[in-house]
């Protein structure tokens, strides 16, 4: 680590002083690709968060240069980097696994520069304790929630573009969770996460939190050819073990939820088998991020 750490420093202080010309991203991506899997895979988890301090520090001034937004950072292997459709912002996504089978989440939104902004960044970590009502509460920068992301979905609600987010969370060594949240970003300050636009009997949600047996494989996907997001039907084996989530899998039913009139519907016992478009997918946990 200590190696790793003198690297950086020499790098990024090459940078600085080279500042005045053209700078490059590939210095930068390099140093942030050398320490990046010591955040996943060094032995403690004080030497996870060393990593992990010096991969925020690093990325945040690499990020803070003009034209940073143009540099892809493709050799970034466990870090999720996630660009909507319409290219107004993007996500860096990654977790920090602690040796207690929980985790903490980072993300980095940097908006699009144009002609009249330039590129901005919002830094986001997940808190440790544990929300009242974690579906019900939009969130900031102090009490997100946290996620590791693996899709964007541009909607529009109530006249304004908001993005709905899917996501996986490793939880703990028991459960596993699916979530489905929502990005957007108001006119003044930094973006959000959360807004009361799913509609689940009648009652509107922020996000939705979907948590099961740590060893069970759970889909929660969006496909186009039919406007909807698809899910595993979570249930128990038992009637007496319903709604405890160390019990919870998917049965072989699904649900739906479609985007109708600025909201999500869910669509309940949704027919999914007979629809050759969306069967015999599943997600997958990607490779060395848990």
């Amino acid at each position: 680590m200590r190696s790793i750490t003198l690297y950086i420093l020499l790098i990024t202080f090459g940078v600085a002083a080279g500042v005045q010309a053209q700078v490059n991203f590939s210095v930068y991506e390099d140093s942030l690709a050398r320490v990046a899997p010591s955040i996943l895979n060094a032995k403690t988890d004080s030497e996870k968060e060393a990593a992990n301090k010096i991969f925020l520090k690093t990325i945040k001034r690499a990020l803070e240069h003009e034209d940073s937004y143009a540099h892809p950072f493709k050799t970034l292997e466990t870090i999720a980097i996630l660009e909507p459709a319409d290219g107004k912002f993007r996500l860096f996504n990654w977790n920090r696994p602690l040796n207690n089978g929980t985790y903490k989440y980072y993300c980095i939104v940097q908006t699009a520069p144009s002609r009249k902004r330039a590129s901005k960044l919002y830094i986001f970590e997940s808190i440790e304790e544990k929300l009242p009502q974690p579906e019900m509460t939009t969130l900031n920068i102090k009490n997100w929630y946290g996620a590791l992301y693996y899709k964007i979905i541009p909607v529009k609600s109530k006249g304004k573009r908001v993005y709905t987010l899917l996501g996986w969370d490793g939880s703990n060594r028991l459960t596993t969770k699916k979530i489905v949240d929502v990005l957007h970003f108001p006119d003044v300050g930094a973006p959000k996460f959360g807004l009361p636009i799913f509609e689940i009997d009648d009652q509107l949600k922020s996000r939705i939190i979907f948590e099961y047996r740590n060893m069970a494989v759970m889909s929660v996907k969006y496909y186009p050819a039919v406007k909807r997001i698809i899910v595993d039907h979570l249930s128990a084996p038992d009637a007496s073990l319903k709604g405890n989530p160390q019990f919870m899998a998917p049965d072989g039913s699904y649900d739906a939820y479609r985007f109708k009139k600025g909201k999500w519907h869910l669509e309940k016992d949704y027919n999914a088998k007979n629809d050759k478009s969306i069967t015999g997918e599943k997600y997958n946990k990607p490779k060395e991020i848990k």
